[in-house]
């Protein structure tokens, strides 16, 4: 999963959550979203994105809202607060 980032492919197959939970994680959504947010904040830290929005789009979260709300669900914060935190 890792290795090819599969978790940027937006038609992943759910299939997958069988091997996920078998490999001890909570569930599907939860680690893709969590391995998206971490791409996502990698990014931007190394400024390969020019904002959170283009970060959210290229780790393939389809809307910006569900990428909002699993930002802040996995960091505890919002994107402007967060980054802001880390500077």
């Amino acid at each position: 999963m890792n290795k090819n980032q599969a978790w940027r492919d937006p038609n992943i197959s759910m299939t997958m959550s069988a091997a996920l939970h078998q490999g001890g994680f909570d569930g599907y959504p939860s680690y893709i979203n969590s391995k998206r947010i971490s791409d996502c904040i990698n990014l931007i830290q190394s400024g390969k994105a020019d904002s959170y929005i283009d970060a959210f789009y290229n780790v393939e979260f389809r809307s910006k809202s569900t990428a909002l709300r699993n930002f802040k669900e996995i960091t505890g914060s919002i994107p402007s607060q967060y980054f802001s935190k880390q500077n």
